[in-house]
């Protein structure tokens, strides 16, 4: 135990003198974090794209309220399907008017 306690109180004080251990493992990894954070602090980032078609009703302007998303209005359906189906568009909401039925 005497063996480990002496290289343990060697090896601390290696690491207190030596200012490149200091650097490398204390400085380096807080400024790596906080150039990390810097970069990629988007916080107004749409997260989904969401293709719009057809008359806005209530609902759709409710909808677009959502926040991280981004909305996309398409004057055609074909076009948005298109779009969505080559994965440009995470999503497509058709809009339109309520028809009462009988």
């Amino acid at each position: 135990m005497k063996h480990f306690l002496a290289l343990l109180k060697a090896r601390n004080i290696e690491l207190i003198r030596d200012k490149a251990t200091w650097i490398w493992n204390f400085v380096f990894p807080v400024i790596l974090i906080v150039g990390i954070a810097a970069i990629f602090d988007d916080q107004d980032s749409a997260l989904f794209k969401v293709g719009v078609t057809g008359e806005a009703n209530s609902q759709i302007t409710a909808f677009k309220t959502t926040q991280y998303l981004q909305f996309i209005d398409y004057p055609e359906l074909d076009k948005a399907l298109a779009k969505l189906q080559h994965h440009q568009l995470d999503m497509v909401v058709q809009g339109g008017r309520k028809t009462a039925i009988g």
